[in-house]
């Protein structure tokens, strides 16, 4: 089989900028297969979330308390 866009990507909601860090970690860990995440604001795509950063973010010390209720946009590429 050829490899195509559509066999690659997965049919994902995206998030918006202002979306709390805390939840995009708990879509993380619901969904292992889940690598990162569309950052859409008004249907027009700013950037992705990885998860593997922000994972390693909440593993640093005093990350969760600063950053959990921040918005997501700010750990965007």
């Amino acid at each position: 089989h050829e490899a195509t866009a559509d066999r690659l990507v997965l049919p994902e909601p995206p998030v918006t900028p202002d979306t709390p860090n805390h939840r995009l970690l708990a879509r993380f860990e619901a969904q292992p297969d889940l690598h990162a995440v569309a950052v859409v604001e008004d249907e027009r795509p700013l950037g992705l979330v990885n998860r593997h950063e922000l994972v390693a973010r909440f593993a640093e010390p005093g990350f969760r308390e600063r950053f959990a209720d921040q918005p997501c946009a700010q750990f965007m590429h």
